[in-house]
């Protein structure tokens, strides 16, 4: 079975390599996991490209760590600035929760596991629910019943995040793109 899904991803991988060759699709799901190590060869110039998954996750966490610090000592309303765990205190953590083989859900439960046994946070802290489905039911209840007052619909967090995902894609294809010499529709 993992083979055959293996050898299923390496040739949709190179298909979508030649159909789109723009993003980390033709890569199929590699980027997405932080603990592999990967590689490929760019079909522009053949060179063998090599990825540390972990490596990059860690920098991006690293990143958003200093990102949340910078952002509490600007906005002090929003929490304490000398109450946060410092980058060397986190990083082993994260480190060993991004080494974590899985899926999705085995890399939540190493998430949510860390987050309760305090070594996130220096205190034990509960995950907050995802509320998933129940986040577009607004959307769901226009499509049974399409004469709910359109008023409704406008002012829901589906419609407003589809709007907003609009205007980025938008932003993405005629401004940010062409800037590097990049045309896609």
């Amino acid at each position: 079975m993992y083979y055959t899904k293996a050898m299923r991803n390496r040739i949709l991988a190179a298909a979508l390599s030649h159909v789109f060759p723009l993003g980390h699709g033709a890569a199929a799901t590699y980027p997405d996991r932080p603990y592999l190590t990967w590689q490929y060869r760019r079909l522009a110039d053949g060179v063998l490209v090599r990825r540390d998954n972990a490596r990059d996750f860690l920098a991006a966490c690293r990143a958003l760590h200093g990102l949340f610090i910078r952002f509490v000592e600007a906005a002090p309303r929003h929490g304490d600035p000398a109450a946060g765990r410092s980058w060397t205190e986190l990083r082993p953590a994260i480190r060993a929760i991004l080494a974590v083989e899985g899926d999705k859900a085995r890399r939540i439960e190493a998430w949510t596991a860390a987050m309760e046994n305090g070594a996130l946070f220096g205190r034990a802290e509960r995950r907050p629910r995802y509320q998933g489905a129940a986040w577009s039911e607004a959307l769901h209840a226009w499509h049974r019943d399409p004469d709910m007052a359109p008023t409704n619909l406008l002012s829901s967090d589906p419609h407003r995040f589809f709007r907003a995902a609009r205007g980025h894609r938008t932003m993405v294809l005629t401004d940010l793109l062409p800037e590097f010499g990049v045309m896609a529709a």
